[in-house]
C-alpha cells in the first residue's frame, strides 16, 4: 500500500508485449530523491522521458509533470525473480523509512 500511495506501475501488460523496463510514476515530486536513495542502495534506474528546457513549462505543464515523475526500473535477462524482489524490497524500504 505504501508504494501505491507514492506512485504506481503499469498494472496490466498483454501477452504480446515485452517491456525492457518498468515505468514507475512518483506522484508527489520525490522522483529524484527516491532515485538517489535507490542508487545509494545499488538499484539503478533510468530517466528516458526528460523534456528539454527549451520547452515552456507553463505551456506544457502536464507533460513536464509526467516527465518529472517517471522512474524506469530495468527488466531484462540480467535479472531473475530474486533480483526483482530485492529491487521491490529496496523501494518499499525507501518509501516506508526514508521519505
Amino acid at each position: 500500500n505504501s508504494i501505491n500511495e507514492v506512485g504506481y506501475c503499469i498494472k496490466k501488460i498483454s501477452n504480446s508485449e515485452m517491456p525492457y523496463m518498468l515505468p514507475y510514476f512518483v506522484k508527489k515530486g520525490n522522483r529524484n530523491r527516491i532515485r538517489n536513495l535507490l542508487r545509494e542502495n545499488g538499484v539503478f534506474t533510468s530517466i528516458i522521458w526528460e523534456l528539454p528546457n527549451e520547452l515552456d513549462r507553463q505551456t506544457y505543464q502536464e507533460s513536464f509533470e509526467l516527465s518529472d515523475g517517471i522512474l524506469c526500473f530495468p527488466i531484462d535477462q540480467r535479472y531473475d525473480s530474486r533480483d526483482m524482489h530485492s529491487v521491490y524490497l529496496t523501494l518499499k524500504d525507501i518509501i516506508n523509512n526514508k521519505l
